[in-house]
């Protein structure tokens, strides 16, 4: 059974009530603390789903995933080590995991091949049934107010997928999954994802 995608209620709003949220989550979660995140269903389909800021959704409330990523730009380079407790947190959750697509200046410094990076695929592919409930959800960068699947919109997220590995000079990056699934993908290219396909209970 698929998972519904719970979202903190923090980042449902309006662009510049989000961030203010998120900059007194991260002064807390840079302090030590845990802070309680109250969270909403994300298949409440009133809300588009946000990976990057968009400015004709400037006065619309939406989920703006990146808010807190964005949040800790503040903190560079001096907390690079809350940064990185940050990273590993949010790998942990599918929200999360979509969040760190959107590192707007480079602090967390993932590049396609290192560690991090191998993490957040490993982490994006075992969360994959549960985006697959939010086909449609996902607004693209400076385009009207229409929902894509979230491979269309996201360029990160391709760019990590596709130079997973070492792809082979054959392969053109896809503009749609199989069956919209990006776990079935990676099992037609086993030689490239075998690390994460490992990793994966099924």
């Amino acid at each position: 059974m698929m998972a519904d995608m719970q979202i903190p209620e923090l980042l449902l709003g309006k662009p510049r009530d989000v961030m203010r949220r998120a900059k007194r989550f991260w002064r807390d979660f840079a302090a030590g603390e845990a802070p309680e995140l109250s969270t909403i269903d994300s298949r409440d389909g009133s809300h588009y789903i946000m990976l990057q800021p968009n400015q004709i959704f400037a006065n619309e409330s939406n989920f703006q995933l990146f808010a807190i990523l964005d949040a800790g730009v503040d903190a560079v380079p001096r907390k690079m080590d809350i940064l990185l407790r940050l990273f590993d947190v949010m790998l942990a959750t599918p929200w999360g995991a979509l969040g760190l697509l959107h590192d707007s200046v480079g602090f967390l410094n993932v590049h396609a091949g290192d560690a991090r990076a191998t993490a957040l695929v490993t982490a994006l592919a075992s969360h994959w049934p549960t985006y697959m409930t939010l086909d449609n959800r996902f607004t693209p960068y400076l385009e009207g107010m229409n929902g894509r699947s979230l491979w269309e919109v996201s360029t990160m997220l391709r760019y990590f997928v596709f130079y997973h590995g070492t792809p082979e000079s054959s392969i053109v990056m896809p503009t749609s999954l199989p069956n919209g699934d990006l776990r079935e993908y990676m099992r037609g290219h086993p030689k490239q994802y075998q690390d994460v396909l490992s990793s994966l209970k099924n």
